[in-house]
Formats: C-alpha cells, structure tokens, sequence
C-alpha cells in the first residue's frame, strides 16, 4: 500500500471495507467473548461476505503466537471445516487456505483439527475432485497463476500432508478413505501442472 497525503479524511478512507480488522476485535471488552467468538459468528453468518471476512480474520488470528491457545480451547475449527463444502467457490478456497495455515503452526493444533473432525469435510472436498474428470484451467497453469478450483485442491493437499505428518491417526482416516488414487492421478504435470505435480508426488510418498 502507498502512503497518503494527510488533509482531508472521511471514516471510509480508513477502513474502506467498513469490518473490523484483528486489532479492533483484540480491543473489544472481554464480556463479548473477544476476537475468537467475533470470528465464529461471522464463520457461522448465511452471508458469504461475513464469512469470507471470517476466514480472513482467521487466517491472521492464527499467525500470532499468543492467540494459538485460544483457538485450542476453542471449537473454531469444528466450525470453520464444514466451510470447505461450502456452495461459494470464494469460500471453499479461503477456507482451504485459512486450514492450511492453522495446519502448518504445529503438532497440537493438526491434533486438534483432527480431533475436531476436520477429516469428514477435507475428504468430502478430495472426493469431489476424486469423482470428476477434473482438470486446472488451461489458460491458468502458470506457476504461481492457478485457478481457483486448482488452488483450493492444492491448499487440501497440503492440509493433508501436515496432518498425516503430524498424527499417525490422520494418516489412517486418509489410508481408510482410499483417495490415494486421486492423487496419483494428478501427478500427470502435462494435465495438472508442474506444482500440483511435484506436490502429489511428494505427498503420495509420504502416504505411503
């Protein structure tokens, strides 16, 4: 972002998106529960914006070491996983993402989400690909320019490889679900891309 002149100043000019940033909701008194049930609410709201500033929160929330026993004690991700089926494509991506990096901060927290039945959605979500004939969008295969349903595959590939790496019970619920042979699928980079590839086969490694 560019630095601006100050002068003349109008409340949408500082928050243009008029919701409340992780600072705001960090500030507010404790008796409304605090940024952790502001963010349930909005994971929780029928409109999609509410839970796309959710998942944004979330994925912020979650990078701050001091916050990360508060997500443990609470049912966020019990929450949060079902939205990886969600309807919105917006949705189903930002919550792949906001997953991956709760999955990448540790050990604990991939127990957690596991305990939280994280399982049963990501599976849902995998199955989806599983029983398509899916493939990324051929103008979008560049290396950093996938497509939305290629970027949320490639965000629960990842999700999947922190968990089974981290809790030999994900790698079991995984093994159970047979799903290894979507994966082995897209290892074809000519159809899937050289990212996808490379990171199917080292997640197929490991599965196995």
């Amino acid at each position: 972002m560019g630095k601006t002149k100050k002068g003349k100043s109008t409340p949408h000019k500082k928050n243009p998106t008029g919701l409340r940033s992780i600072r705001d909701m960090e500030s507010e008194d404790s008796s409304s529960g605090g940024p952790v049930a502001t963010i349930l609410e909005q994971l929780q709201s029928a409109s999609t914006d509410e839970k796309m500033c959710g998942l944004q929160a979330l994925s912020t929330f979650c990078q701050r070491e001091q916050n990360i026993q508060q997500i443990l004690n609470s049912e966020i991700i019990r929450v949060v996983s079902p939205l990886l089926v969600d309807n919105d494509v917006n949705v189903k991506q930002a919550t792949a993402g906001a997953l991956r990096n709760l999955s990448a901060i540790s050990v604990e927290i991939c127990e957690k989400m596991v305990e939280q039945d994280v399982f049963t959605p990501l599976l849902n979500l995998l199955n989806q690909y599983a029983n398509n004939e899916w493939a990324p969008t051929a103008e979008r295969r560049g290396p950093s320019m996938l497509d939305q349903k290629s970027d949320t595959f490639l965000q629960a590939v990842n999700i999947v490889w922190n968990l089974c790496e981290s809790t030999s019970v994900a790698l079991e619920f995984f093994n159970q679900s047979q799903l290894l042979q979507s994966l082995v699928r897209s290892l074809n980079h000519e159809v899937f891309g050289m990212e996808i590839g490379k990171f199917s086969l080292t997640t197929r490694k490991l599965l196995n």
